[in-house]
C-alpha cells in the first residue's frame, strides 16, 4: 500500500469485498430454516495485542506468525481505551486534535491483534469470508504473514476473501488498527473517540458456487390488500461458464406455514452479448395475496428460504432472510406507511454501554427496545453511523420503524469535506454499504446520508446511487435544509433532490407553526432532532405535540437522545459515578455535553420519559359531561384496536379514592372513537374541595415488549361536581399567645406554639409546634436554583451569551445576600400577631431589582400563614424562580403532597404527572442528574407535608396552586458540584416554595423556554399556613 495509507481519503479500502446483506451459508433447505449449524466460526474473546504510540512504532516483522515480543491479552470485541490502553476523549463539534484534514497527527494510537484459528475440516475446498464488524477507525489484515486487506469504516463491516492464504492447519491472523485517519474527520459525531475492535469478529464459508447476495423487498399494491415478493439473487458461479443452476424460493408466512404449495423454481440467469455480460442472478416478482403487513403495531414477519441447487437438482447451498411487506411512500406533505400517516414518535440513538463503550451486547440492545415500546415511542434514527447489524433484526421483531443513518459526519468541517473531490468517493462507499448491507430490513423505512456535513456534491452522488438502486424508501438528510453555507439559518425549501422529507434541528415551536401554516412544499415536516435532553430538560415538549397533531404536514419527530452517555467509573473511595469529558485528563473536550439522553447509562429512564409516555400513548379521552360519567375515547393507533388493553378508573376527592370501577372493552378501530359512559350520580362535595377522575389502561396480557398489567396509557379529567355552602368560619381557638422579649428581639408562644421573632436576618426561626421543631428557619426570598444544563453549560469556559447562565452569573445571581428590615409587629383584636419584614436581593451592595414583603401571621391556634408579596423590576427580569425557602430539622425526612406527581414537574414539563396525594422521603426526591442540578420539583401544590414518622409533623397549605419540593441540597450546594459524587445531603431538609420557577426549555442545544414560562417584571402573591398534622 501506499506510505501513509491513513491520510488517504481517495483510498478507502484494498481487497475489501463489495457490501451485501449478512447472508450465511447453509449445508440445507432445513439448517437454513432453522437457523442452526451455519457455515460460521467465531473469533470473539481473547486476542494477542501490543499497542504503539504511533503507526510507524510497529515493528516490520509483527504481521509474520511467531513474532516475538510482549503481548498482553485484550477481549473482542472491545474498546482498547477502556482495557487500559490509552483513555477516551469525548468531543461534539471540535476535532479531538488540531490538525487539517486529512492529516492527522504523528502521535496516533495504534493496536495489533493476534490470534490463532483453524477451519473446520468440512470447509475444505470452500471459499472462506473473514468479517470485522467494525473497527476505529482503520483496519489492516495479515494472514500468515500475508496481507489480505484495507478497510476505513469504523461502523460497518468489512469482508476479506482470505481462502487462497489459509494454511491446512492453524493460521495466524493479525489486525492492525490505526486509531485517527482520514476516516475520523467524517466521523465527528458527538461521541466518545475510543480504539480497537468494537463489533464481532468471525469467519463464514461459502460454496465455489453459492449466493452472493439477495434484494428482497416485500412491497403492497395501490389497495394494500395483496403484495408481491420483488427479488434479486446474486450468485457466483465456481466456473464462468457453469450452466443449469436454478434457485428455488420458498416464502414462510409469520405462522412457520408456506406461502406456495412448491418453491418457485427460477434458473440463475447469466445474459450475455457482444457488449456486455452481467454477473449471474435471479430475478423473481411474484403476487403474495393478502399478506400479513408489517408496521410498529404488528411487524408481521416472513421468512425467505432460497436454495441453490445443481444442474441435477443437488443443493449447494441455502440461505434465508426475514422481511416484511409495507409501504413506505410520501403523498401530499405526509410520510405514509401502508397508506395511512403515521407520527414518528421517535428518539435519535447512539451505540454505548457505560462499561463496554461501543460494545453494545443483545441484552442491552433489547432492555432499549422494550424501553422505547413501553414508553409508546414508535421509531428510532441511528444517530450517526449504522448499528451493529442484530438491532435491525431486532427492530424488525419488536416494531419500530427506522431511519438508518451512512456513518458520515464532518460537523468541523461543515462546509468543506462535503465538497471536497477527495472525499467523494468515500461519502459514496459509506451510503453504498449501508444500503447493502440493510437493505432488506422492513423496520428502515428511510435512509440518512448523514448528520452536520453540510450539503455538497459528494450528499448528491449518495442520494443519486440510492434513488437509483432503492425506490422503495425515501431520502432524508438535514444538512440539506440548511443554507447553502454555514449551519446558521434553516432554509427549509432547499434539498430536494437530497431529501424528500424537511427534517430540521431544534427549531421553536414559532417556527414550526410558522412554516405549517405558510408552505406550499409537498414534503413532510418530522424534526431528526428536538427536544434536546441533556439534565432536567424536555421543557415544551407537549407543546411541540400540540402543533404536530393540529396541522397538516407535521409529523412528529425524534428526540435528541436515548441515552446519557457517561463512563463508569470509581473515585478514590470506591463509589461509583459516570465521568464525562475531561475526566479523563484530555485537554480537548466538551465537558458533559454528552449526558444528553432520556435514560441514564444504565438504562434508567429519566422523568422526562413519563412525560413522552403520556404525550405518545395510544389513545385519548376527552369529556362529553364529565359530572355525568359520558366521555370519548379516541383510539390513536394507525392499524390496530386496543382490544388488548384493559381499564379501570379511580375517583378521588382531594386526593383520596372515593369509588373505583372497570372500564368497558375498548371497541373503537384504529383512529376512531367511542363513548364511555360510566353514568356517574353527581356528588356534592364539600367547600374547597375538587373532584378527578383517572382512567387507567394497561395490558390484559403478555406481549414480547412488557407483561400483562403494565399501564401504558391513562388520562386525568376532572370532574365539575359542585362544591357546598361554605360555612362560617370558626373563630380562632387555642390559649392567648404570650408575647416576650429576648436578646434577639422576641418570642412568641402558648401551649401549642412558640417561634422566634429576630430583628436581624431572617425573622422568624425556630418555629414549635406541640413543643416539637418543625422549622429552623422561616421564609427567605429564594430566586437561584441549580443551574440546569439548559440555562447553561457551566463547565464550559467560553461566554455563552445566548444560555441564562451568562446573564445570571453576570448579575452575581449565585452568590446574592438578603437585606432584611427590621420587623414590624401589629397585635390584632382575635389574639393573633401578625410580623411584617422586607426582604431585598443584594449583590456587591447593589440591588438585584427583586424584593419580598413577608407577612407572617400567628394564631392562637397553633397556625402561621405567610403572605409574600413579591415585587420584580427590570434587573429581576427572567430570574430562575421566584419564591422562598425555609429549613426544617434534621430528621424531617417523611414527605406528603397533594399535587402533580408522582416524579418531578415544572411549569412547562408537567403533562406526565397528575393529581394526587403522594408520599415518599425527601431523600427520594433526589434525581441524579449526571451534572447535579435543579431536580424533585412539584407544580399545582395545594399542599406539603413533612414529619419525621413518629410526633412531629406539619403542613404547608397552600392559598392557591403553587410549586415547590424539599430536599437535602441547597441549590449552591448543587451548582458547585461536578457529579453525583461531589454531593453530600445536608442532615436539615430545605423547604422551596414558588410562584414558580422559570420553565426548563432546551437551550443546552435548542430553543429556550418559550415566553409563557417565564417571570417577567411585575407584582406577584401568594400565600401558604403551617399548620400542625399527622402523616
Amino acid at each position: 500500500m501506499i506510505t501513509r495509507y491513513w491520510e488517504h481519503p481517495e483510498l478507502t479500502h484494498v481487497n475489501r469485498l463489495p457490501g451485501r446483506s449478512p447472508l450465511l451459508s447453509y449445508k440445507s433447505a432445513d439448517d437454513a430454516l432453522s437457523g442452526k449449524r451455519a457455515r460460521k466460526l467465531d473469533l470473539n474473546g481473547d486476542w494477542e495485542f501490543r499497542y504503539f504510540g504511533k503507526p510507524e512504532e510497529v515493528p516490520a516483522n509483527i504481521n509474520k506468525p511467531n513474532t516475538k515480543g510482549k503481548w498482553d491479552t485484550v477481549q473482542v470485541p472491545g474498546n482498547w481505551t477502556l482495557q487500559g490502553y490509552g483513555h477516551p476523549q469525548y468531543t461534539n463539534v471540535q476535532m479531538p486534535f488540531d490538525h487539517q484534514a486529512p492529516k492527522v497527527p504523528e502521535e496516533n494510537p495504534t493496536g495489533v491483534y493476534r490470534r490463532t484459528f483453524s477451519c473446520p475440516k468440512a470447509w475444505n475446498k470452500k471459499r472462506i469470508i473473514l468479517h470485522f464488524g467494525g473497527a476505529e477507525s482503520v483496519l489492516s489484515i495479515h494472514l500468515n504473514g500475508a496481507f489480505v486487506g484495507m478497510s476505513k469504516d469504523t461502523r460497518l463491516p468489512s469482508e476479506f476473501d482470505i481462502t487462497k492464504h489459509l494454511n491446512p492447519g492453524e493460521n495466524t491472523l493479525v489486525a492492525t488498527v490505526i486509531k485517527w485517519s482520514d476516516a475520523t474527520f467524517i466521523e465527528d459525531q458527538d461521541q466518545w473517540w475510543m480504539g480497537g475492535l468494537h463489533r464481532d469478529v468471525f469467519l463464514y464459508a461459502q460454496e465455489q458456487s453459492c449466493i452472493q447476495d439477495v434484494f428482497a423487498k416485500g412491497l403492497l399494491d395501490d389497495d394494500f390488500k395483496n403484495g408481491e415478493l420483488d427479488l434479486f439473487a446474486n450468485v457466483k458461479l465456481a466456473q464462468p461458464e457453469l450452466k443449469g443452476l436454478t434457485l428455488d424460493v420458498q416464502l414462510y408466512k409469520p405462522d412457520g406455514t408456506t406461502q406456495f404449495k412448491k418453491p418457485i423454481s427460477a434458473p440463475v440467469d447469466s445474459f450475455r452479448d457482444w457488449l456486455y455480460r452481467s454477473s449471474p442472478h435471479v430475478k423473481l416478482r411474484t403476487t403474495i395475496k393478502q399478506p400479513l403487513q408489517w408496521n410498529s403495531e404488528t411487524p408481521h414477519l416472513y421468512k425467505l428460504l432460497i436454495t441453490l441447487k445443481d444442474a441435477k437438482g443437488k443443493t449447494i447451498e441455502a440461505t434465508s432472510t426475514r422481511i416484511g411487506f409495507r409501504r413506505v411512500e410520501i403523498k401530499d406533505r405526509q410520510l405514509l406507511i401502508n397508506g395511512k400517516l403515521v407520527y414518528m414518535k421517535g428518539v435519535n440513538r447512539h451505540d454505548w454501554d457505560d462499561t463496554t463503550g461501543k460494545v453494545v451486547s443483545r441484552e442491552t440492545m433489547i432492555k432499549d427496545i422494550l424501553l422505547m415500546k413501553q414508553h409508546n415511542f414508535n421509531a428510532v434514527r441511528c444517530s450517526h453511523y449504522p448499528n451493529t447489524g442484530e438491532w435491525y433484526d431486532l427492530c424488525d421483531e419488536y416494531g419500530l420503524y427506522v431511519i438508518d443513518e451512512a456513518n458520515i459526519e464532518s460537523h468541523h468541517y461543515y462546509d468543506c469535506i462535503c465538497r471536497d473531490p477527495r472525499y467523494a468517493n468515500a461519502f459514496l462507499d459509506r451510503g453504498m454499504n449501508m444500503v447493502l448491507r440493510d437493505k432488506n430490513h422492513p423496520s428502515i423505512i428511510s435512509w440518512s446520508l448523514g448528520n452536520e456535513s453540510g450539503y455538497g456534491e459528494n450528499h448528491d452522488a449518495i442520494a443519486g446511487w440510492i434513488r437509483r438502486f432503492d425506490d422503495s424508501r425515501p431520502l432524508h438528510y438535514e444538512g440539506a435544509v440548511r443554507r447553502e453555507w454555514g449551519q446558521g439559518v434553516n432554509d427549509w425549501t432547499r434539498g430536494h433532490h437530497a431529501t424528500d422529507i424537511v427534517c430540521p434541528m431544534y427549531t421553536t415551536h414559532a417556527d414550526v407553526e410558522k412554516w405549517a401554516k405558510e408552505t406550499d412544499d409537498y414534503r413532510p415536516f418530522i424534526p431528526c432532532e428536538y427536544s434536546h435532553a441533556m439534565g432536567n430538560s424536555n421543557g415544551g415538549l407537549a407543546d411541540y405535540w400540540e402543533l404536530f397533531e393540529k396541522y397538516h404536514g407535521l409529523q412528529g419527530g425524534f428526540i435528541w437522545e436515548w441515552l446519557d452517555h457517561g463512563v463508569k467509573v470509581q473515585d478514590e473511595n470506591g463509589k461509583d459515578y459516570w465521568a464525562y469529558g475531561g475526566d479523563f485528563g484530555e485537554d480537548r473536550h466538551d465537558a458533559n455535553f454528552c449526558a444528553d439522553g432520556l435514560i441514564w447509562p444504565n438504562r434508567t429512564p429519566h422523568p422526562g420519559m413519563q412525560e413522552f409516555k403520556k404525550i405518545a400513548q395510544p389513545l385519548a379521552i376527552t369529556a362529553i359531561n364529565a359530572a355525568k360519567g359520558k366521555f370519548s375515547l379516541l383510539n390513536k393507533q394507525n392499524f390496530t384496536d386496543l382490544s388488548y388493553l384493559q381499564g379501570e378508573y379511580t375517583i378521588e376527592v382531594d386526593g383520596e379514592s372515593i369509588a373505583t370501577g372497570k372500564l368497558p372493552a375498548i371497541t373503537a378501530t384504529a383512529g376512531k372513537s367511542q363513548t364511555i359512559d360510566l353514568k356517574l350520580k353527581p356528588q356534592t362535595i364539600p367547600t374547597g374541595s375538587e373532584a378527578f377522575i383517572r382512567f387507567s389502561y394497561s395490558l390484559s396480557q403478555d406481549t414480547p415488549w412488557a407483561t400483562e398489567g403494565y399501564e401504558l396509557a391513562w388520562e386525568q379529567i376532572k370532574l365539575p361536581w359542585k362544591n357546598s355552602k361554605a360555612k362560617k368560619a370558626k373563630s380562632v381557638t387555642g390559649s392567648p399567645l404570650q408575647f416576650e422579649k429576648t436578646k434577639f428581639g422576641h418570642s412568641i408562644a402558648n401551649e401549642s406554639l412558640q417561634v422566634e421573632i429576630h430583628n436581624s436576618g431572617p425573622s422568624l426561626r425556630n418555629l414549635q409546634l406541640n413543643g416539637k421543631t418543625i422549622l429552623t428557619e422561616g421564609p427567605c426570598l429564594n430566586l437561584f436554583r441549580g443551574l440546569t444544563d439548559n440555562d447553561g453549560i457551566k463547565l464550559w469556559d467560553d461566554n455563552q451569551p445566548n444560555r441564562m447562565i451568562s446573564k445570571w452569573l453576570k448579575q452575581g445571581l449565585d452568590r446574592y445576600e438578603l437585606k432584611f428590615s427590621r420587623p414590624k409587629i401589629i397585635k390584632a383584636k382575635d389574639g393573633s400577631i401578625t410580623i411584617n419584614t422586607k426582604q431585598q436581593a443584594i449583590v456587591d451592595g447593589k440591588s438585584l431589582g427583586t424584593t419580598l414583603e413577608l407577612s407572617a401571621c400567628i394564631r392562637p391556634d397553633a397556625t402561621v400563614t405567610f403572605d409574600c408579596q413579591f415585587t420584580v423590576g427590570k434587573k429581576g427580569d427572567d430570574f430562575p424562580r421566584l419564591g422562598v425557602q425555609l429549613v426544617a430539622p434534621e430528621g424531617m425526612e417523611q414527605l406528603n403532597w397533594y399535587g402533580m406527581g408522582p416524579h418531578e414537574s415544572y411549569w412547562d414539563r408537567k403533562a406526565g404527572t397528575w393529581v394526587s396525594k403522594f408520599e415518599g422521603t425527601v431523600t427520594e426526591q433526589y434525581v441524579p442528574y449526571i451534572m447535579p442540578q435543579e431536580h424533585g420539583n412539584k407544580t399545582d401544590l395545594r399542599w406539603l407535608a413533612l414529619g419525621d414518622g413518629k410526633d412531629r409533623s406539619a403542613v404547608f397549605t397552600m392559598n392557591s396552586l403553587l410549586e415547590g419540593g424539599a430536599s437535602h441540597f441547597t441549590a449552591q450546594d448543587l451548582f458547585r458540584a461536578k457529579h453525583t459524587k461531589d454531593l453530600s445531603p445536608r442532615a436539615e431538609t430545605i423547604i422551596t416554595i414558588d410562584h414558580h420557577q422559570r420553565g426548563l426549555g432546551t437551550a443546552s442545544c435548542g430553543p429556550d423556554a418559550q415566553e409563557q414560562y417565564r417571570i417577567r417584571p411585575g407584582e406577584y402573591q401568594f400565600s401558604f399556613t403551617v399548620s400542625a398534622t399527622q402523616l
